[in-house]
Order: structure tokens, then sequence, then C-alpha cells
């Protein structure tokens, strides 16, 4: 999974759709409100406001965030019931808030808030096009599945100041399972193990710029997610 964040900003996560954040381009360089496009090897693609910088931030507010997933899954798999359905997006959604905390709060110290303020900044994201491969359901059957890659999905994420509102960053990073040399048995267990992996790495690019931003030596359109 590439990464996300960083100039002193050039970050963010995915095509996050606040509420669902839509990337909308006027062009394949620039936003229809005035986000530019910046160069990054970690993430897909990362759009920044001109001059922005995260060394102002300290804490970290964190809205609800949306799972969905991708198109026609549900027809692909009927097996899962919509009560099933409902459950994996909901826990889904429960294990990136505990990961981001875990990462941000823990490891790095920034504080989580419930409220704007001058040193919060906003992180709006939702997981979308969600690919279980082999979704771990109770079945009366003792057939194991086998895959390769447990499956994929999109991190879509916006950066905003939590006073002024003001849109700050705007990404989206595709990720996908890793590439097991054979078959392995796709449970309950790997697909959450998969999910860690990829949120933590997330939210360790967030971590990064944050980092970045407090150095007085960071140039200031840099970014932790080049």
């Amino acid at each position: 999974m590439r990464s996300l964040l960083g100039s002193a900003i050039c970050v963010a996560l995915v095509s996050f759709c606040v509420s669902c954040v839509h990337v909308q381009k006027l062009g394949p360089e620039r936003t229809v409100d005035g986000l530019s496009r910046v160069p990054s090897k970690r993430v897909d693609r990362v759009y920044t406001a001109p001059g922005v910088t995260l060394a102002p931030y300290r804490r970290v507010m964190l809205d609800p965030i949306d799972v969905a997933f991708k198109r026609d899954w549900e027809r692909q798999h009927p097996e899962v019931s919509p009560a099933e359905l409902a459950r994996i997006r909901s826990e889904a959604a429960e294990l990136f808030q505990k990961i981001f905390a875990r990462e941000l709060a823990d490891k790095g110290g920034y504080a989580l808030a419930d409220q704007p303020a001058p040193d919060v900044l906003r992180v709006r994201a939702s997981i979308v096009d969600l690919d279980i491969a082999a979704p771990d359901v109770p079945t009366a059957s003792s057939v194991k599945r086998y895959v390769v890659s447990p499956g994929e999905m999109t991190l879509l994420a916006e950066l905003r100041d939590s006073q002024s509102g003001a849109i700050l960053v705007r990404a989206a990073d595709r990720e996908k399972g890793r590439q097991f040399g054979n078959l392995q048995i796709a449970n309950s267990v790997t697909n959450s193990a998969e999910a860690q992996r990829a949120f933590a790495m997330w939210a360790g690019l967030l971590r990064d710029a944050l980092d970045a931003a407090k150095e007085p030596a960071v140039a200031t359109n840099r970014t932790h997610m080049d």
C-alpha cells in the first residue's frame, strides 16, 4: 500500500469520500475546488491546497468512517446475508478507528479530539470498493476457502482545518492484500490481519506527515508521501 500524506505536506489518504470524499477533477493535475496534484511515490493520488502545512496541528479529530463494498460484491457472494454484510462493514469501521487511534495517539503522541480547535486536524475518510475474496461467514458446510490474495480496498481521505473547514489535503490510495507464494486458507483471522496491516500503514503515513511538519528544516512543500 503506498502512502498518504506529507509536505510538511503533500499528503492525505485516498480518494476519500468525505462521507464519501470524491476527488473531482478539472483536469489531471487540478481539482475543481483549487487543489493541485503533487507527485507521490507512496500514495496513488494526492492533492493539496496552495501553501498548505500541517505544522499547527497537534491533535486529530476522526469523523465516523464509512465502509462500502465493491459494486456487485454482494451478488457475487450470495452466501453472505444482509446481516453479515452489515456486520462486516461495522467491524471494519470500528477496526479503522481503533488502529488510527493507536497509531496516532499511542505511538505518535497526537491526542484525539472531539471538538474543533486551532491545533486540531480533522480527518474525513472512507473505505470504498472493499473486495474480500473469500469472506468468512457461518455456514453448515466444512468447506474451506483458499485464496492467493485476501482482497483489496481503496482509502479516500480529506484533511481539513477543524475550525474553518478548509480543505488542506485530499488523497486516494488503493491497497491490495499481500500476494502469498502459495494458496492460503482465508478466514476471519487472515482477513482481519490484512485489514489491520493496511489501516496501520495509512495511519502511519498521517503520523509521519504530522511529524515532518514539525521539523523546522522541512521545506514548505515537501511530503512524506513522496
